[in-house]
């Protein structure tokens, strides 16, 4: 917009001619500058008095402001431009932290005058691209740490998106000297405060100390691929079982030795039957001694 400009004469305009923050992609939830280079445009025009403002495109945030000028406003003043020269503005915001991943559009409306004090309007529009970090943790991986080979064991595991934003393409897989059951699992996207559960199954394959691992990996909201690493060391030892018996021989049993043959005349029972044999022999005698007697009585009569 322009004021008291006659006719045929150029308009000086300004520009923003480039900008850049610091850091490049800022994080939500902290400080970072922003510094833009304007231009007067005019080879012959100076320009004066100018005032501007930046302001985040009102459909751009629903919790407010995305960013806060830190120890100023959001209104900068430049005494002048010379033609064709530039002069530059810092300033440091802070991004609240709630802001969602994306490139966030920033307004900068200017009000200016040339040399003949005429007025004028403009405005540029620059994107900030704001990161959301995001917080993907594991919990619940455990176990023991001795077992034998060939022993499966088991561990309950919890994944848990504790970011404010989503994250994407969340997969596991066990690498290590173990058989795992699963050995790798999709388990897709995860909104911001999701909880899942899985259950782990490995089983030792080699013995001495076996390490592994479980890696759990996700994208970010700006394609970017996180690895959550859980490590483990386990103490495999081999069964034990006795190989001093001759397995090959007929009624061979495995894990028990062979016990040498004692005499039976040398046993306890030999003596138990010499003790009933004697007994029964005792008998015999007095039952025989005794119908005797009874017959000779008889006779006596």
């Amino acid at each position: 917009t322009t004021g008291g400009t006659e006719p045929g004469k150029s308009v000086p305009k300004l520009i923003i001619q480039s900008y850049s923050s610091d850091p490049t992609l800022v994080n939500a939830g902290e400080n970072f500058n922003l510094t833009m280079k304007f231009m007067n445009t005019h080879s012959v025009r100076e320009i004066r008095n100018i005032k501007g403002s930046f302001s985040v495109t009102a459909t751009a945030n629903e919790s407010g402001n995305v960013f806060t000028p830190v120890g100023s406003s959001n209104t900068f003043y430049i005494d002048k431009i010379s033609p064709r020269d530039t002069a530059d503005w810092n300033v440091t915001l802070y991004t609240i932290p709630d802001a969602k991943s994306k490139t966030y559009t920033v307004t900068i409306s200017f009000e200016y005058e040339d040399d003949m004090g005429n007025s004028y309007t403009a405005s540029e529009i620059i994107g900030i691209p704001v990161y959301q970090p995001s917080r993907f943790e594991v919990s619940g991986l455990s176990f023991p740490p001795e077992t034998f080979m060939g022993q499966s064991m088991y561990s309950y595991i919890e994944m848990y998106n504790l970011g404010k934003t989503e994250i994407y393409n969340v997969k596991m897989r066990v690498e290590g000297d173990f058989d795992a059951q699963p050995k790798s699992s999709y388990f897709g996207n995860f909104e911001s405060g999701r909880v899942e559960y899985t259950e782990l199954v490995i089983t030792p394959m080699m013995p001495g100390m076996s390490s592994g691992r479980v890696i759990f990996e996700y994208e970010d909201a700006s394609g970017e691929i996180h690895e959550v690493v859980e490590e483990f060391t386990i103490n495999v030892m081999e069964m034990d079982f006795p190989v001093d018996f001759p397995i090959d021989e007929p009624g061979g049993k495995p894990g028990f030795e062979e016990q040498p043959q004692k005499s039976f005349f040398k046993s306890v029972w030999f003596y138990v039957i010499i003790g009933v044999v004697v007994a029964a022999i005792v008998v015999v005698i007095i039952v025989v001694v005794s119908r005797k007697r009874k017959k000779n009585k008889e006779f006596d009569f």
